[in-house]
């Protein structure tokens, strides 16, 4: 019986349901009309001046706990917790985030889809409530843990509890949420980069039934993408490795200067060889023993293809960032002037570390004096090549367009 098992139990079903299912779920018994919610909490994000405003209405759940917060509470100063929306389309929750590094500084924002029905772990972004030391507008002393009062003017504070690079969108460094106007375009925008409470920081949070009962709407109203979550990244997400599976939960339109790069991966003789569609060579690069490598990071979900793509040796991922760039090219002129095999060859960064076989059409790297017969004598399992088995790179800005 559901009834007999655990409060953390329900809570993690109750995640992976609908705002609409999990209130038919919580008319199944009292003790779950007291834990789930009913009408869940929906609130708006808006500027300070009422000027810009996020289109989206979010649902809140507490961290670490999950609980999704009830239409009659209030959100605490300090406290952790997670903005989020459904989708219907798709059956799962997106969860509001900073993402992708703008030409500037800081990140922009989007919705990222946690498939929780199928394993996904959650994306490691939390918001708080800050307190306005500097708010004159409150005639009571605003403490942490104390009730957040609806409309007041407050920051937003985001930030993630893995990296401690200052430099990442999920870093454990928090930064603020910014409503800024670009000076030479006018150009307003929702980006994440200040770590101090300014004028463009202040923010005000209200609940749907009081924004709807305003008497002027803000006059820019910004409409999030869903953008489909990558298996890995570097260069703080501007560049990105996605599968299908990535585009099962959003778009890999970005809304960005962006080039989208499609590849195929396979493996023959302890090699992995990486061939974009619109380049005529491969790139090939030998791989590392799961069972012997204690550097082995396991990617839960994912084809194994891409979780042997992320183990390989790092002094490798440079040059498969290369020959990524090198397809690029083709895309947006001028990235990368190395299109073919034998001139990418001639990179002084390829040079001592590999040569290119111009009958078989690759380039392969020679990690530790590895070659092809040496490599064959290991226990790979071969994975045969599959022209419909496609995976994808993103090149975004500040990589593109500078």
């Amino acid at each position: 019986m559901l009834i007999n098992l655990p409060n953390d139990i329900i809570l993690n079903i109750a995640e992976m349901l609908s705002p609409v299912e999990i209130a038919q779920f919580a008319s199944c018994s009292r003790s779950y009309r007291s834990m789930l919610p009913n009408p869940p909490l929906r609130i708006h994000i808006l500027s300070n001046n009422h000027e810009m405003a996020l289109n989206h209405f979010f649902f809140v759940s507490e961290f670490p706990s999950g609980r999704v917060l009830q239409n009659h509470e209030s959100l605490k100063f300090c406290k952790r917790y997670r903005f989020w929306q459904f989708d219907f389309d798709r059956g799962h929750r997106l969860d509001l985030i900073s993402h992708l590094p703008l030409r500037s500084k800081g990140f922009d924002l989007a919705f990222a889809a946690w498939q929780r029905n199928r394993g996904d772990r959650s994306n490691l972004r939390t918001w708080s409530v800050e307190l306005d030391v500097n708010n004159s507008d409150n005639n009571i002393e605003l403490k942490e843990g104390m009730d957040v009062p609806w409309g007041s003017q407050v920051g937003l504070a985001v930030g993630g509890d893995c990296h401690k690079f200052k430099g990442h969108a999920c870093s454990v460094k928090r930064k603020y949420l910014s409503a800024v106007e670009d000076v030479e375009t006018g150009e307003k925008q929702w980006c994440v980069f200040n770590s101090v409470l300014g004028e463009c920081e202040r923010m005000k949070i209200m609940r749907s039934d009081e924004y709807s009962a305003l008497d002027k709407e803000p006059s820019t109203k910004t409409s999030l993408t869903i953008r489909a979550t990558p298996v890995f990244y570097s260069t703080r997400g501007a560049f990105g490795f996605y599968s299908a599976r990535s585009l099962e939960g959003g778009s890999l339109d970005f809304g960005r200067l962006q080039v989208n790069v499609r590849f195929e991966l396979w493996t023959e003789k302890g090699f992995l060889h990486i061939k974009a569609d619109n380049l005529s060579f491969a790139f090939v690069v030998p791989m590392k023993e799961k069972e012997e490598e204690s550097s082995y990071t396991s990617i839960r979900n994912e084809h194994p293809l891409l979780e042997k793509l992320w183990n390989v040796n790092q002094n490798c991922m440079f040059p498969v960032k290369l020959y990524m760039a090198a397809s690029a090219n083709e895309h947006a002129e001028g990235l990368f002037p190395f299109t073919t095999l034998v001139a990418f060859s001639t990179n002084r960064a390829l040079s001592d570390i590999g040569y290119c076989d111009e009958e078989m059409q690759k380039f392969i790297i020679k990690e530790g004096g590895a070659d092809e017969s040496s490599m064959q004598q290991l226990p790979f399992a071969n994975v045969e090549r599959c022209s419909l088995r496609k995976f994808h790179c993103v090149f975004t800005e500040p990589l593109i367009g500078l």
